[in-house]
Order: structure tokens, then sequence, then C-alpha cells
């Protein structure tokens, strides 16, 4: 990932195409922390495009959902150093990250990049 994809993560403010970042939204999760991310700003209004991530901060096992991802797409969760962690497919759920130490993960799919707090 580009140094400064990591650095607008990292930062207070989120960029512009994440909405939230283990916010309680209380919805499909059961009121689990959840990081929504985005490709437009107008996709929000029509839920195309959107990916949920939860719970946010993690402690086993993640779920990836978003009604654009279909079962073949791929996620890949890599260290804040760039190092691949797990390399998978949406249909793989849930990802079991019970195995690794607490710290800040990147999951990318579908070319957007989400925190991902494991605790």
């Amino acid at each position: 990932f580009p140094l400064n994809a990591i650095a607008a993560i990292a930062s207070p403010a989120p960029p512009a195409n994440v909405i939230g970042s283990g916010e309680n939204t209380g919805n499909e999760s059961g009121g689990e922390n959840v990081a929504t991310a985005i490709n437009t700003p107008d996709a929000a209004s029509d839920n195309e495009g959107v990916i949920s991530v939860y719970p946010n901060p993690v402690s086993s096992n993640l779920y990836v959902k978003g009604e654009s991802l279909a079962p073949e797409t791929e996620i890949e969760i890599t260290d804040l150093g760039g190092k691949t962690i797990l390399k998978s497919t949406v249909q793989a759920q849930p990802f079991d990250l019970s195995t690794l130490p607490e710290g800040i993960y990147l999951l990318k799919v579908n070319q957007k990049i989400i925190k991902v707090l494991k605790k």
C-alpha cells in the first residue's frame, strides 16, 4: 500500500472514502462496532458500493458484507508494514483473526482500504 494511504487511515480525520471507523451503528451486527467504506460520496444514498466490516475492534471472527461483493471477491489483510496476513475471498467468511497480536491491520477489498483494530 502507498504510504499516503496508510497515513490517511492513521490520521484523526478519515479519508473521503471512509464513513466512520469503529462507530457503533447498531445495525446487522447486533450493535457491534462497524467500519464502513464507500466508493463515492453519493454511493451512501443508495447503499451500492457500501462495505461493512464487523466487529471492529475484532477479537476473533471478522465479517465483511456489502451488496456489491460477490462470493469470489478477493480480500487481503495486511499489517501496517504491508506484510500480507491473510488473502482470501468473501465466501470464506468468517475470517479468523484470533491468533493475531493486538494492533492495527488494513483490510483491502474492491480497491478500498479499511482500518481494522485487533484486540
